[in-house]
């Protein structure tokens, strides 16, 4: 015990009882990651490593502002922390503060940068010197999805699925989406967890949205970043950053047999729903289904071959046309000169 006293009499000089990430200013950029917890976090102090743990956080993936909870390792109890914080882009920023008994009030601040690998590091000021967190504790956010390249959405659904949050039975689609062909997944909706929590296809909220996390973690429940998550055909995907309107899409490829959406409730980290969890839920999410559909390439007229158009088209054999008449007269008998351009 004196020995432990001893150790924290040391960091009474570097670290407080609530860590905070410090913001920053309203020009930063559109956050690129979402923070995952828990996650360990480690601050190097006079050559000497000090071990600590993200327990839970909840970041706003439009303004990259976020909150959390933590604690020193040795001593949970004594050296808890809140922290709140800044991503901007792949950049972070921090200012940490303890809450227990051990070293109430005291800050320290740190800047760092998220690698490839979602792993992060950087220095921090005070008695101590760098910080680092190990790979996935950033997720990347994707780019909304859309149809590939040559192809267009659809202008209507070719189905809409809606899901009830209350049913542990995932909820399938009607008619097959065709193999080899892709469709655009749009979910769309709020739906309510015990009267307290939010949550849309990808992101829950226990304040009104006011912060949002990307799963599940607040103690006694840690459950993970796909709790209250859209599966399809039960798998976990990403449905992209968050956004207030909370509608995200999904690229998807046709099987040549319905798809089925869940709610999931349960927990995520070994992917086991429970369906006793179900009961308290309410609301449900909608999802249209669009095709895409080819782009159509737009048969080429006389009209074209005018303004030096004739020198861009071919006939129907591939070859270049001598000039503007050349062309007129291909398209005006509907390519039935296939000698022109020889």
């Amino acid at each position: 015990m004196n020995k432990l006293i001893s150790i924290f009499s040391s960091l009474a000089l570097v670290f407080s009882s609530v860590f905070v990430f410090s913001v920053v200013p309203a020009y930063a950029t559109t956050p690129t990651w979402n923070l995952n917890a828990p996650r360990a976090i480690s601050f190097v102090c006079s050559g000497t490593s000090y071990d600590h743990t993200l327990n839970t956080v909840s970041e706003n993936s439009t303004t990259g502002d976020f909150t959390g909870t933590g604690f020193y390792n040795p001593d949970p109890v004594n050296y808890p922390w809140n922290i709140t914080g800044n991503v901007s882009g792949s950049a972070l920023t921090f200012t940490i503060v303890y809450g227990g008994t051990g070293n109430p009030g005291y800050t320290l601040h740190g800047v760092g940068t998220i690698a490839l690998d979602g792993s992060i590091s950087g220095t921090v000021d005070n008695n101590c010197q760098t910080f680092s967190m190990p790979a996935g504790t950033a997720t990347a956010i994707a780019a909304p999805a859309a149809c590939p390249v040559g192809t267009i959405q659809s202008s209507s659904p070719v189905e809409t699925v809606s899901v009830n949050s209350a049913s542990s039975a995932p909820t399938s689609s009607i008619g097959s989406l065709a193999s080899g062909m892709n469709y655009l997944l749009v979910a769309s909706g709020i739906w309510q967890n015990n009267n307290i929590n939010s949550a849309d296809a990808e992101y829950a909220s226990v304040d009104n949205w006011n912060t949002v996390m990307d799963g599940y973690n607040i103690n006694p429940y840690f459950l993970g970043a796909g709790e209250f998550d859209l599966q399809v055909n039960g798998t976990f995907i990403d449905w992209g950053a968050y956004n207030t309107a909370h509608t995200y899409s999904y690229l998807y490829a046709g099987t040549g047999s319905p798809v089925n959406f869940l709610v999931f409730d349960g927990d995520s980290n070994v992917s086991q729903i429970n369906q006793g969890w179900y009961g308290d839920n309410t609301g449900s999410l909608s999802v249209n289904i669009y095709s895409c559909d080819p782009v159509a390439t737009p048969t080429p007229t006389k009209d074209q071959c005018k303004d030096n158009g004739w020198k861009t088209l071919v006939d129907s054999q591939g070859h270049k046309f001598k000039n503007q008449g050349d062309c007129v007269s291909f398209f005006a008998t509907k390519g039935k000169n296939l000698g022109a351009g020889n």
